[in-house]
């Protein structure tokens, strides 16, 4: 008896160390999807900051060129990541360790790998005019964009279908828009912007009249 109480306490010692390391493998490889794809995205944006951005003062830039400046490596990709390692100096294991993997992120990343997490991250787009272009965006535009063209068309078609293509400012701030989530105001000063309509005072309030097509 006395022998099983010391080899039981051992044994669940042993169980309790082979459960730890198992969490610990666990949740290093549940971690490590995250890690590598947050890597990659450094190391992409990175390479974007230094080779496209000072190469490229335009609004678009053609596939191949972007390619090829994607491919130019002019510094260590692993300042791109150095930042998010731990500054303390306890953690200079796990900072080595994230030093390594940039290191390793910037030698497996193509370009068209680094294209595709640029297209992901919305800080390109393909430009509808030419198959081999693309332009620079801002990240979270395209919905903006989306909005502006749908409330545009949207007030252009109800203006059209009044009998004397008309309506009072007052009346046409209060329609609710189906395609956009911006206010009516918003794209009445969009149209006066652009020279669709004509804003005239009347007695009854401003008129928003649209312009005829020349």
């Amino acid at each position: 008896q006395q022998q099983q109480s010391e080899v039981a306490p051992t044994a669940v010692a042993n169980r309790n160390h082979q459960h730890q390391q198992q969490q610990q493998q666990n949740g290093h490889s549940s971690d490590g999807g995250g890690s590598k794809k947050h890597l990659d995205i450094a190391t992409t944006l990175q390479r974007f900051r230094d080779n496209v951005v000072p190469a490229c003062p335009d609004s678009h830039i053609s596939r191949s060129w972007l390619l090829q400046l994607l491919q130019k490596q002019q510094q260590s990709a692993t300042s791109a990541v150095a930042a998010m390692a731990p500054s303390r100096s306890s953690a200079g294991t796990k900072q080595q360790t994230w030093i390594a993997a940039a290191a390793a992120a910037a030698a497996r990343l193509s370009p068209e790998d680094m294209e595709r997490h640029l297209l992901h991250v919305e800080l390109i787009c393909r430009d509808s005019r030419s198959a081999d272009s693309y332009i620079f965006t801002v990240p979270g535009a395209a919905a903006f964009v989306k909005s502006v063209v749908a409330g545009r068309q949207e007030m252009l078609r109800l203006l059209h279908r009044k009998k004397y293509q008309e309506m009072l400012e007052k009346e046409l701030s209060c329609v609710k828009l189906r395609g956009s989530c911006l206010t009516p105001t918003f794209h009445i000063r969009d149209l006066q912007g652009r020279g669709l309509v004509t804003c005239t005072d009347t007695t009854v309030g401003k008129l928003i009249r649209l312009n005829k097509r020349k």
